[in-house]
């Protein structure tokens, strides 16, 4: 996975350094925008996932926080709020399958699967 993961990261890291947007006609950067849309939601979920774990370990411990949403937030960039309600919101995907499934294949935003409730 790891091998995979690198190469995903360089083949985007090298396709967005090299996106010169005045070379781009509009029907193709409405192409492009679709294609990193996509590539973000699946960020998304990936991290929100693997948060989860090292929350349900307790390995953000390791680095000195006291809480997984401090780590996060510090590892993301985000607001300790933010990063707690994406916490919250994927802990709660497994309550609810289809909505789950939906966002693994990144077909949700992330205000979209916060809204998402879980199943009674």
């Amino acid at each position: 996975m790891c091998e995979e993961r690198n190469e995903l990261e360089e083949a985007l890291s090298r396709m967005v350094g090299s996106l010169d947007t005045a070379l781009v006609h509009g029907a193709d950067a409405k192409v492009l925008v679709g294609f990193y849309a996509r590539i973000e939601r699946l960020a998304l979920a990936g991290k929100s996932l693997c948060a989860l774990r090292v929350a349900e370990t307790g390995s953000f411990t390791e680095e000195g926080h006291r809480h997984v949403g401090e780590w996060l937030a510090a590892k993301t960039g985000e607001s300790v709020g933010g990063a707690v309600s994406l916490l919250e919101a994927a802990g709660n995907l497994s309550k609810c399958p289809d909505v789950e499934e939906a966002f693994k294949k990144g077909e949700l935003s992330a205000s979209q699967a916060k809204r998402s409730p879980p199943r009674p």
